[in-house]
């Protein structure tokens, strides 16, 4: 597929993408989805991934730089092995599809990010009443959170999934830190160093290396 040149319509697209994710990498969340919408309508699916993920990672300097030391290791290293597997499916599964069905499957994984986006906030009012009475004002070792690492390693293979076909982990990634009912700077702290090991992983695929 030819891209469409860096024209003023191109600049300001990717002007705008680059405003969304940085308001993404700093905790507001839906932009990178967002922009991640914006640049497949304009680019393509396929290309777009490539496209978007050297922005991504000059975002995430930026996450790390104001978080780096609110992070908690054990939550972001029970996420690298699945991380890595879904990563792998992704790249099986581009390699074999065609462009007229990559493109759906994009959409689906930003559809399926778009619900859990919208669903997360509602699940997370009740969760609490369910665990407990008060879960907010528990210390937060005492706080309900998911127990078994099957939960981590799921979450991972989605978020690598995800992340690989289109750089939209953002969703799965919200709803593994949120059941963990984390700080506000545990939580973007997390996010930042997760995502920039993440898109570095990712490097290789994009400079045209292969994991075969």
């Amino acid at each position: 597929m030819n891209l469409p040149g860096l024209d003023l319509s191109a600049i300001l697209l990717l002007s705008l993408c680059g405003a969304l994710v940085g308001m993404n990498k700093t905790g507001l969340q839906g932009g990178g989805m967002i922009a991640v919408a914006l640049a497949a309508a304009f680019f393509g699916a396929r290309p777009s991934t490539g496209i978007m993920l050297p922005i991504l990672m000059f975002a995430d300097l930026f996450g790390l730089a104001f978080y780096h030391k609110h992070v908690r290791w054990l939550h972001v290293l029970l996420l690298l092995p699945g991380t890595l597997v879904g990563i792998l499916v992704a790249v099986y599964v581009g390699d074999v599809v065609g462009p007229e069905i990559y493109a759906p499957i994009l959409a689906g994984v930003l559809g399926f990010g778009l619900l859990v986006l919208v669903a997360s906030p509602l699940l997370q009012r009740r969760r609490p009443a369910l665990a407990a009475p008060d879960a907010a004002s528990l210390p937060d070792a005492d706080r309900p959170r998911p127990r078994v690492l099957a939960f981590a390693g799921s979450m991972g293979i989605a978020a690598g999934f995800s992340s690989m076909i289109g750089n939209a982990a953002g969703a799965v990634l919200s709803v593994y830190l949120l059941a963990l009912h984390l700080p506000k700077n545990a939580y973007i702290g997390a996010t930042a160093w997760y995502f920039f090991i993440n898109n570095i992983a990712k490097v290789p695929r994009y400079c045209g290396c292969s994991f075969s």
